[in-house]
């Protein structure tokens, strides 16, 4: 039978994800100023790495599954809407 109340690892780590993304929106403002242009990954809401790639940062970051890390571009200028 079915367990549906207890998680997987795999849901709890996509759950750590959608928490790095909500610290992300949260703290877009301060990240932007900081890493405008760069890539950035997000590991437990901080950004353990930043590079001018994707496969950059996650080379730098030393996270072995891209479901463990938020690999993004920090956008440059003013955004208008949430990302």
């Amino acid at each position: 039978m079915i367990d549906w109340k207890t998680r997987t690892e795999y849901q709890n780590r996509l759950a750590k994800l959608v928490d790095s993304r909500e610290w992300l929106e949260q703290n877009l403002s301060e990240i932007q100023g900081k890493y405008e242009g760069k890539w950035i990954g997000i590991v437990d809401q901080h950004v353990v790495a930043v590079g001018e790639t994707a496969e950059e940062t996650k080379a730098k970051s030393g996270v072995g599954s891209l479901i463990d890390i938020l690999i993004m571009r920090v956008p440059v200028g003013e955004i208008s809407k949430p990302i």
